[in-house]
């Protein structure tokens, strides 16, 4: 009997059972708050333990990933709980990816091989070998820090070792590091102390400096013996000697050079251009056996300075890549057909600069140079008859029209850029400067910009000319 009742029990509850089910698959699914929390936690650990697999593969890099996360967040292409849960994922990752794998722990192991021991001497070269396959790993897990701080203790080994162009390359390497750290901290919009760059900086006059006086002390000495040989020897050998001297002298600063030519680079990209001034004037300094490396130095400079407002120091750099551009040739005349081709750019580049801010600063004719002077003169109306009058005394009467065969035979030679139309172009922008007439200015400036749309600084001081003269 009491087992009857318990088997009817059980089919009444059996019954109940299905009827809840069958009545809650008919209504509209309905998930908590809690249920909700506990899918999105398994699909972010879900996430994180992929992303782990792939980063321990070598085939994706923590930084890499976090990068295009912060892009999707800043795009908005997905929620904002989601992007917040991916970032979570990514601090756990990255952290079990370090837990195994601690570099600093690394670092420490290998400097407690240098510790001096009683009776012992440290195998420093070991130690600088396992320092530079430790900073191989971490650049290639992009930590840049860490890796900049593997370069420097790579350069200390070599200077123990008395080798100092391993240690320049070390400092060298440990520089970019810590640049390509601080480039990083920009792209991704964070505030930077700027740390990172002064470290890179100290890095960089580091090697500079050392492979300044490494240069030095290779350049050979005059030999006291030598003024005591013969007249004839001397005199035989005395124009291969000053040669090879000019060729030592004119490669021995290269290196140096070149190191600071990255370092100014470097601070340009993280605006410190009043800091890359000076760098890149030690640079010019260091080039001026080399002409084609200085007019590129000199540009660089002349940027520099239009950047930070000086017009004038830009002005004075315009008279420096002149004077070093025409002096390359023995003619007296200055004309594009008697300059190399690598130099005609150059000198494009410098006259429409130069007669921009001549019209801008309007210097005293006293103060103004005689390369100054000549590209002044070249834009005006009276030069353009004077000089043909010079070259084609058969065609003077067909100085006066504008369409003449001599006339347009000298504007092509003298023609920044090969370009007539460039040419005029700048002849009425000067005439119409001087002349104070605001229209004229800025109804030429139009078809001025799409010449000038490869020069970005020449458009800058078009711009200001067009002010300077509304303004007036």
């Amino acid at each position: 009997m009491i087992g009857r009742e318990k088997g009817v029990r059980d089919r009444v509850v059996n019954e109940k059972s299905q009827a809840t089910a069958a009545a809650a698959a008919s209504l509209p699914v309905r998930r908590s708050v809690a249920t909700d929390k506990g899918i999105r936690g398994r699909r972010t650990r879900n996430l994180s333990c992929s992303a782990v697999a792939g980063v321990q593969a070598g085939g994706l890099s923590v930084t890499t990933l976090a990068r295009s996360l912060f892009g999707a967040f800043l795009e908005g292409s997905s929620s904002t709980n989601q992007n917040l849960e991916v970032v979570a994922a990514l601090v756990r990752m990255e952290a079990s990816f370090l837990k195994n794998e601690d570099y600093l722990q690394q670092y420490r192991n290998i400097s407690s091989k240098l510790r001096k021991r009683f009776l012992r001497k440290p195998n420093v070269a070991e130690a600088s070998e396992e320092f530079g396959s430790l900073e191989h790993t971490l650049a290639d897990s992009e930590v840049w820090t860490g890796a900049g701080l593997c370069c420097i203790a790579v350069a200390r080994c070599q200077q123990s070792l008395a080798n100092a162009y391993a240690e320049a390359d070390a400092l060298t390497q440990a520089a970019r590091c810590y640049a390509k750290a601080e480039h990083a901290t920009r792209d991704i919009l964070c505030p930077s102390f700027g740390d990172n760059l002064l470290t890179s900086a100290s890095c960089y006059r580091r090697a500079i400096a050392i492979h300044s006086s490494n240069e030095g002390q290779r350049q050979p000495s005059p030999q006291p013996g030598a003024g005591s040989s013969s007249g004839k020897s001397s005199g035989s050998t005395s124009p291969s000697g000053a040669s090879e001297s000019e060729q030592q002298g004119a490669g021995s600063n290269i290196v140096p050079a070149a190191l600071s030519i990255e370092l100014a680079n470097t601070l340009e990209m993280c605006d410190r251009c009043s800091e890359a001034l000076p760098v890149l004037l030690s640079a010019a300094d260091m080039l001026h056996d080399c002409p084609v490396q200085l007019l590129r130095v000199l540009q660089q400079l002349h940027d520099c300075y239009i950047l930070l407002g000086d017009l004038d120091g830009a002005l004075k750099t315009c008279v420096k890549m002149l004077d070093v551009a025409w002096q390359q040739r023995e003619q007296q005349t200055r004309e594009f057909s008697s300059v190399p081709a690598s130099f005609r750019d150059v000198i494009s580049r410098c006259e429409v600069a130069s007669l921009l801010l001549l019209l801008i600063l309007q210097p005293l004719p006293q103060r103004t140079p005689d390369v100054l002077t000549n590209v002044f003169n070249k834009y005006s109306l009276s030069s353009v008859a004077s000089q043909s009058n010079g070259q084609c005394p058969a065609h003077r009467s067909l100085i006066s029209m504008i369409n003449g065969q001599c006339l347009a035979h000298l504007i092509e030679i003298n023609a920044p850029f090969g370009d007539r139309g460039l040419w005029c172009l700048l002849q009425s922008v000067a005439v119409a400067a001087r002349a104070r007439d605001c229209c004229a200015v800025t109804e030429l400036a139009v078809p001025l910009t799409a010449l000038l749309h490869h020069l970005p600084y020449h458009l800058h001081l078009l711009h200001l000319l067009v002010l300077h003269v509304n303004r007036g």
